[in-house]
Parts: C-alpha cells; structure tokens; sequence
C-alpha cells in the first residue's frame, strides 16, 4: 500500500476539520455574533440606560459611548413575524432608524432628543404602531 491513500486520507479529514470549523472562523452564529459585540460594548465602559414600558418593566438596555454611538440591547428576540423598530425622536419629528429581530442595533444618537422602540410586522412600519418604550438621551 502506497502513501497516497494516507494522503488522500489526511486531506479528507483536515478539509471536514476545516469545515466543521467553518461556524467558529467565520465568527459563529448570528447569536454568538450578537452576545461577542455586546460584551465588546460593555468592555468598552458604555453607559447602560435601561428602556421601560409604561409599567416600568425593563425590556432593553441602550449602551451608549461617549461620542454618541449606542447599541440597543433586548432582552429577547423579537418573536416570529415580528421585528423591534427602533425610531429616532427630535422634538415632533419621528424618524425610523432600522429593525431588530434578534437582540440588537447600533445606531448614532447624536442630536438625538430619545429613542423610541416599537413592535412591528416582519419588514417594520412607516410610523409606530406598538410603542414598547424609549429613553431619553438630554
């Protein structure tokens, strides 16, 4: 027996290994993803604002840096056909600033007077429909 079949036999298993691997060196699941730049945030000694319903239960945490960026943090994802949709608010002026349906976004709070977060259908609304809470940035 040759040296070839071990070769062919090395390359089949490292090519598994590497493909295995694949979820790992391409930085992992959506949800692993999420939970890593959380803790980079946090690591970063962000200020965490907590975000309220009307019956004072937190249902988000907003880490905010010092030069206006934030990361909106929920406490679960959104549940199915459902997104969370984050809105910029600056006197009357209400503006949508993007959708999460896991856990997170990060978004620029400069001149921002709060951000609104709502519960939409799948795909988000032009206006919002069900205001979840918000948090004053002044």
């Amino acid at each position: 027996m040759g040296i070839l079949p071990w070769v062919i036999g090395g390359i089949l298993v490292l090519g598994a290994g590497a493909w295995m691997g694949l979820p790992y060196l391409t930085g992992g699941n959506p949800e692993q993803q999420e939970t890593r730049t959380i803790e980079t945030w946090l690591a970063a000694n962000a200020k965490m604002l907590p975000i309220e319903k009307t019956d004072n239960t937190q249902f988000a945490s907003l880490l905010k840096k010092d030069d206006g960026q934030a990361l909106l943090v929920m406490n679960q994802p959104a549940k199915e056909g459902s997104v969370y949709q984050v809105w910029s608010v600056l006197g009357d002026n209400i503006e949508p600033l993007g959708t999460i349906k896991l856990r997170t976004l990060q978004v620029n709070t400069i001149g921002l007077e709060a951000l609104l977060v709502s519960l939409e259908p799948e795909g988000g609304s032009e206006s919002p429909t069900r205001i979840l809470g918000d948090v004053q940035l002044k």
